[in-house]
């Protein structure tokens, strides 16, 4: 990969190597999808696991794409994202947790791209991701952030437990923390950053839903992972990485180095107003 990022002149080489790849397993991803099917453990299992089959080497890819990009290569990371991310149309009959389990592909990419970036500070990249808005097939065809659907809360909690016959307090993020897990170690060597760097991309994931979504209905909702239970010591809010993020905020205010990729707008005003809506919507959440 970093033959394809030494110089400004390799970016077509950078490009054509990440949509070759998404290309060669695009029909396979879209030849899985019924949406009529049962979500069951011996329907959706198999196909889960063929899943990740079909994209483990455009996984790798795009770790390392993220890991070694600079700015001009980020283009290509998005469209990656954001072709993943649409799904076939809705014919006839479906059933709404099936149609939900598609959006696995484009949950594992966003993930993928999300912990490296923390990782890497690439919070610019993280806010182009974040920011990406495609035809919602499911809501009148009006164009809404993936985020709202593409998140750590896509796909029901008793149904995947189900599947991986486990009782998970948060069955997506912790299936997808053990899953990515080996096509990351290259990047990430200690286990314990990559537990932390997890709970910092899903913690800005649930701010951005926050930000960006917004409220509906009169309420607040934001997806939530393993940052929600997880810490490191019985004293501490959070675990590691995501105090230090937190107080990073706290001490740069309107120069931190997040805010100045444009995210919350620029503004620590924002982020804490993000802040203080999550905190609120968690108290009603009890594992």
């Amino acid at each position: 990969m970093k033959k394809y990022i030494s110089n400004d002149n390799s970016q077509i080489l950078f490009h054509d190597l990440l949509i070759s790849e998404y290309k060669s397993i695009e029909i396979q991803l879209k030849e899985l999808i019924d949406y009529k099917i049962y979500p069951s453990k011996e329907n959706l299992e198999p196909i889960l696991n063929k899943i990740f089959t079909i994209i483990d080497r455009l996984i790798h890819l795009i770790a390392n794409a993220t890991f070694w990009a600079k700015p001009i290569h980020y283009k290509t990371i998005i469209e990656i994202l954001t072709r993943i991310s649409i799904l076939p149309e809705i014919k006839g009959q479906f059933n709404s947790d099936t149609r939900n389990f598609f959006l696995f592909p484009s949950t594992i990419i966003l993930y993928t791209i999300g912990i490296i970036s923390v990782k890497t500070e690439k919070y610019d990249l993280l806010k182009s991701c974040f920011n990406i808005k495609i035809k919602d097939i499911y809501d009148g065809g009006e164009r809404k952030y993936i985020i709202k659907n593409v998140n750590s809360n896509f796909f029901d909690k008793a149904i995947l437990n189900e599947i991986l016959n486990k009782n998970y307090k948060t069955p997506i993020s912790t299936f997808l923390y053990e899953k990515l897990r080996p096509m990351t170690e290259e990047i990430i060597y200690d286990n314990d950053e990559y537990q932390d760097l997890i709970d910092v991309f899903e913690y800005l994931l649930s701010l951005n839903y926050i930000n960006l979504v917004g409220e509906e209905f009169g309420r607040t909702w934001a997806p939530y992972g393993q940052f929600t239970w997880r810490r490191s010591s019985y004293k501490s809010e959070y675990s590691n990485l995501l105090e230090d993020l937190i107080q990073k905020a706290n001490e740069k205010q309107d120069s931190w180095k997040l805010l100045k990729s444009g995210m919350f707008n620029g503004k620590i005003a924002d982020f804490k107003l993000a802040q203080n809506k999550l905190a609120e919507f968690l108290k009603d959440i009890h594992f």
